[in-house]
């Protein structure tokens, strides 16, 4: 816990507000579509979850 507490001294309190662009937001999306793409068992649901990511 005291790592965690140093953390949020170093970062300061807007840190979560001045990295939680909506850029940001649509790029952990993103990456978040893709790792559910490679834990598909089907083909096709897995080359469109890929697609998807293509366009994120």
């Amino acid at each position: 816990m005291d790592n965690l507490n140093f953390l949020y001294q170093f970062m300061g309190t807007d840190f979560i507000d001045r990295y939680t662009t909506v850029p940001q937001l649509i790029g952990i999306l993103g990456y978040f579509v893709g790792i559910s793409a490679f834990l598909q068992r089907r083909d096709n649901v897995f080359r469109w979850q890929l697609t998807i990511v293509k366009f994120i």
